[in-house]
């Protein structure tokens, strides 16, 4: 069995601008400090897929090219700061994406289509696209530290990923199985 999910890529750029987003918890008090996600974890989930078996994963790999065949790279920006599961009482601190012209939604709802036709459970949450940079072990409240606005410039998404998730003590790792280029970009906003 492998722990899988299905994500949009971030380049290098764009991680390193987001690291320095987190700067304000390093100073946060010990109950309120979180858990960084190291900046090689960042990447916008569009589905979560759990335990998935060699059968199952394998079909993955030859559905998904023709799913996003056509699909178009998006260069978007942030939208601001957010928590899971509200801002005033939160388990995660996210970077939100926009999406003006909802390729994100679209990229969404042809990863969906594809895992619920191999039987995995459709998400029942609306889609956010976001970039997950930190937990915490309780609720807090995080509008004292969500004064600012994630770092401006594009946002370049040119693939989608199929990962791998090891889980360890320090942390998830995540390994790239495949990688599916999306076609010339298209600017959100």
């Amino acid at each position: 069995m492998h722990r899988c999910f299905i994500a949009l890529e971030l380049d290098d750029s764009v991680k390193a601008a987001l690291k320095g987003s987190v700067e304000p918890f390093k100073r946060a008090s010990r109950a309120e400090k979180p858990r960084l996600v190291d900046t090689t974890g960042y990447h916008v989930t569009l589905k979560f897929l759990g335990a998935v078996t060699a059968e199952r994963l394998a079909e993955l790999r030859r559905q998904l090219p023709p799913a996003l065949a056509g699909k178009s790279a998006v260069d978007t920006g942030w939208a601001g700061f957010g928590g899971f599961p509200r801002r005033g009482s939160a388990n995660v601190l996210v970077a939100v994406l926009r999406d003006d012209l909802g390729q994100l939604t679209e990229l969404y709802e042809a990863v969906e289509a594809v895992c619920e036709g191999l039987g995995f459970a459709r998400e029942s949450r609306p889609f956010k696209p976001h970039a997950t940079l930190a937990r915490f072990r309780t609720s807090v409240d995080l509008r004292p530290y969500l004064t600012g606005m994630p770092p401006a410039g594009a946002v370049p998404l040119r693939a989608v990923a199929l990962y791998e998730s090891v889980l360890a003590p320090g942390g998830a790792q995540y390994s790239v199985l495949e990688r599916y280029p999306l076609a010339a970009a298209v600017t959100d906003g």
